[in-house]
Parts: C-alpha cells; sequence; structure tokens
C-alpha cells in the first residue's frame, strides 16, 4: 500500500490550463463535469490517478471550502468515480496550522483499479478530531492511524466518525445541506421530509444591497440632507438586540431630478449630490443619476422587506423581524414575501426554531476565524418547517410560545438552549409538527456544529 500525503496552498491562476484539461479529460472519461472555478489541489487529484499504483492510498490536506459549495459537490461526486472515499477528517478542536487562515480537512482515499461509478452503498467515515495536533503523543497518533485503518474509533475523546453511506449523503444534498454537515448526526432530518418545504415556496431569498460607496447614501448627520430623502436602512444583524429590530442606519432616499431639487429649493440636497458627483467610486451603477439609485431601487437587493438574518453568523444566530419594511445592507440576508396572504410572524417563529436555526449551520461551513459562511445562494435553497400544514389551534399555541422570546434579548445559541422559554417553545413546536422524539438530537446537533466551528479561534 501506497500512502501520499499531500498539502497544497493555491498561490494563484497560473494553473487554468492545467486544470482545464484534467477536468475536460474527466468529463470526458465518466460524464461528470467539474467547476473550472475549482483548486488546483482537486485537479492534482485526478491526475494523481494515473501515477498511483493499484490499491494505492492517498492522503490529501485541503482547505474546507470544497465542504460548502456546489462547485465541491461536484468535485465530491467525481472523485467517487476514481477512489473510495474511505475517510474525510476536519478537526473538532482548533485550526491544524495557526499560521493559515484556511480551516482544513483530510481526504483519504484509496485508488479504484479503473474509473467506475460508485455504489449508492458505498460507505464514508466523517471524523472529527477532537485533540489539537500540537499535543498529539505518539500512542495518539497510533490509534488516530488504526482508527482510519480499521473505519472505527478507539478512542471517541480523540476522534469520532459519523458514516454515511452515499445514497444517505445524496439524500442530505436534496435536503439542500452542504458536505460539512456530514460530519454530524443529522439521520433524523430523513424523517421530517413530509413537514419541510423549500422556503423559496413562500419568499424570494436574496442579499442585501452593495451600494458601491456607502458614504453617499449612509448619512450620519440628517442635518446634511432635506427631510423629504432621509430613509431608513438596517446595516448590520450583529447590532440586533432583539428578535424584532429597527432600521439603524439614515439612508439618502431620492428620486427627483437636479432640475426638480432646484425648483423646490433643496439646497442641502443640492450640495450632498455635488461634493460627490466628481468622485465616484468605479462600481457606482447609473453615474449619471447615482443619487437616485436607492430611490428607485437600482441597486442589487434594494427592496424593502422585514424578515432577515445575518450574514457570517458567530455566536448569535437568528432571524429577526424588522418593526417596519426597510433596505438591508448586504451584510444581511433578507426575504422577501412572495404573496401578502403570508403569516410573517408565524414563519419568524418557525424560522428560529430549532430546524431553522440547524439549516443555518448546516448550509453553511466554517470560515477561518470561527464565523460561518452562509452564503446567500445557499440560504436560498433551505428548507422551513412548512407552515401550511398547522391548524389555526397550533398557530396560536406556537405564537404563543414565542412571545417571551420576543421580549427579551437574544443570547448566543448555546445559552438559548438553557433558557426555559426557549426550550418551552422549542417543545410546542415540535409538538405542532410531530418530532418531539427527535427534539434533543436535533438541538445537539446545533450546538456540536457550532462548538466545532468556534473551536478555530483557539
Amino acid at each position: 500500500m501506497e500512502i501520499l500525503f499531500l498539502i497544497y496552498h493555491q498561490e494563484g491562476r497560473e494553473e487554468a490550463d492545467f486544470i482545464t484539461n484534467i477536468f475536460d479529460n474527466v468529463e470526458e472519461e465518466i460524464g461528470l463535469s467539474i467547476s473550472r472555478r475549482s483548486d488546483l489541489y482537486q485537479a492534482i487529484l485526478f491526475h494523481l490517478f494515473s501515477l498511483l499504483d493499484e490499491n494505492s492510498t492517498v492522503g490529501v490536506i485541503t482547505s474546507n471550502s470544497w465542504l460548502g459549495t456546489i462547485a465541491g459537490q461536484e468535485f465530491f461526486n467525481a472523485l467517487t468515480y476514481y477512489y473510495e472515499i474511505e475517510s474525510i477528517l476536519a478537526s473538532g478542536s482548533g485550526k491544524w496550522f495557526n499560521n493559515a487562515d484556511v480551516v482544513t480537512t483530510m481526504l483519504i482515499l484509496k485508488r479504484k483499479n479503473t474509473p467506475t461509478a460508485p455504489s449508492d452503498n458505498t460507505s464514508i467515515s466523517f471524523g472529527l478530531i477532537w485533540k489539537p495536533l500540537d499535543e498529539f503523543t505518539d500512542e495518539d497518533i497510533d490509534q488516530v492511524i488504526n482508527s482510519l485503518l480499521l473505519k472505527h474509533s478507539m478512542s471517541t475523546n480523540l476522534l469520532t466518525f459519523t458514516t454515511h453511506k452515499l445514497s444517505e449523503i445524496n439524500k442530505f444534498l436534496s435536503f439542500n445541506l452542504v458536505l460539512n454537515a456530514c460530519f454530524y448526526d443529522i439521520n433524523w432530518l430523513l424523517d421530517l421530509e413530509e413537514i419541510l418545504c423549500p422556503i423559496s415556496q413562500y419568499f424570494n431569498v436574496f442579499r442585501g444591497m452593495k451600494t458601491g460607496q456607502d458614504e453617499i447614501y449612509y448619512i450620519n448627520n440628517s442635518d446634511d440632507i432635506d427631510n423629504e430623502y432621509i430613509g431608513h436602512i438596517f446595516k448590520s444583524a450583529k447590532t440586533a438586540k432583539f428578535l424584532i429590530a429597527k432600521p439603524d442606519t439614515n439612508s439618502f432616499v431620492c428620486n427627483k431630478t437636479l432640475s426638480e431639487l432646484e425648483a423646490l429649493g433643496h439646497t442641502k440636497t443640492l450640495e450632498w449630490i455635488n461634493r460627490f458627483k466628481d468622485n465616484l467610486n468605479k462600481s457606482i451603477p447609473n453615474k449619471n443619476t447615482f443619487w437616485m439609485n436607492l430611490g428607485e431601487n437600482r441597486l442589487s437587493g434594494s427592496q424593502n422587506i422585514r424578515l432577515f438574518t445575518g450574514m457570517n453568523p458567530d455566536q448569535r444566530i437568528f432571524y429577526g423581524l424588522l418593526e417596519e419594511p426597510s433596505q438591508i445592507n448586504q451584510r444581511a440576508i433578507g426575504f422577501e414575501p412572495l404573496s401578502s396572504n403570508i403569516n410573517l410572524e408565524l414563519c419568524h417563529a418557525l424560522l428560529n426554531s430549532a430546524i431553522g436555526i440547524f439549516y443555518v449551520e448546516a448550509t453553511g461551513f466554517p470560515k477561518g476565524l470561527g464565523a460561518l459562511d452562509n452564503r446567500a445562494e445557499n440560504m436560498k435553497k433551505i428548507k422551513m418547517l412548512n407552515p401550511s400544514i398547522l391548524t389555526n389551534d397550533k398557530i396560536e399555541r406556537i405564537l404563543n410560545a414565542f412571545q417571551p422570546l420576543l421580549a427579551r434579548e437574544i443570547l448566543n445559541t448555546k445559552e438559548e438552549y438553557t433558557r426555559s422559554d426557549r426550550l418551552y417553545f422549542e417543545q410546542i413546536v415540535a409538538d405542532s409538527f410531530g418530532y418531539s422524539n427527535i427534539l434533543e438530537r436535533i438541538i445537539k446537533c446545533i450546538l456540536t456544529m457550532q462548538e466545532v466551528r468556534s473551536s478555530v479561534r483557539q
């Protein structure tokens, strides 16, 4: 058995032609496409197939980013044709390399004789190492190696495995989870299919607006603008203390021409526009009428909404509801109701349940400083508890149980699940949808995912 340990850190895109050629060959050979935006180490693994002896084993340390993207899923699917993926390892206790901001993972692969489609019954072990590498003893190393060979943990304090069949992994992906979620106990999700629905059934999900030049549109001193053009923006979920939030920043919202402003005598607004007209960033759209961008919703993500969640949350994961419809900054993800008949207060409550919190964690992956990378394109695909299957009596019970959470400050997730009001709310929701028997597993899963994600700061 040949073992090769490879560490590669991508420095640039000079390798683009090499990557393209390798992936073209893969596509021709097995009929699966791989994103050409993939990293060099992914191409190297396919290239290594032709260099390794049959039944050779290769171990490669990579960043964890492929575990949270569609491109990463394409890479994973193609890899199963060339190798038996025996284990995917990650750290449950801090980063492996303190001199890099990226979070790393390790693939243990066994070369197939020829590229062939994998069996649905193929098992893949997702392992979490619970001890910092710089504290490993020789005995620890032996135990990890033996655990990998046996596909069974020799010491659960050191390494734990969660094993899934490929058919289960594909089912998780159909639930729009990312591969990173497979490190955890998520099999319970397969029993909830009948009570979940795509969030896109009720909401248009979008990332908040990027103005290109915030100093134009975000107003520190409201006296700089005539009152008619002062609007409100919600800038960051990190500033929200309660589940019911208020816009936290004044904004410049104007849809009048310069001649109209002059005729109205709105000199302060004209002075504001003149201050910036000769000093615009290249990323400002509609430069000839840049001051109208926010007023006419020309900026992507500039529509007014009430329901939001934060981009890249840390310890507090929640969905907020603005007191009044407002535009949101790119640091937040907005949910625009597709119909005026949608019960926004009920959806707010359901999204703040354990299932909603789980989906935020399970559709992202840990970033180098411990925050969660929950990209808007992933959030567009999440599922939520389906409000349409609830009776009026159950709706009333859920909303009543949710009231105490609205009345107090948001706590971090670990603290939330020690609070009696939170646990009572979760129990009412679980009873209403019929998953009380697995509620404890769901909460434990959320806390473990967040614990592992947060450990990279250690």
